[in-house]
């Protein structure tokens, strides 16, 4: 029965939203992680590719 007060149904709904905001936050921020990471992969081989094409060209 305590479900129907609207009050304690807001507090539940704010409660999940909360749960459910941090849970996003931290799928967020290891995606960010994630992508930050290949990222910074890429432009180090891209770089070290680069680097050795224009070495290998000079010669």
């Amino acid at each position: 029965m305590w479900l129907t007060s609207p009050y304690v149904l807001h507090v539940f709904m704010v409660d999940l939203f909360t749960n459910i905001m941090e849970v996003n936050l931290l799928i967020m921020l290891c995606l960010l992680k994630f992508i930050f990471d290949i990222y910074m992969v890429i432009s180090f081989y891209f770089v070290y590719f680069l680097i050795h094409f224009k070495m290998s060209s000079y010669e």
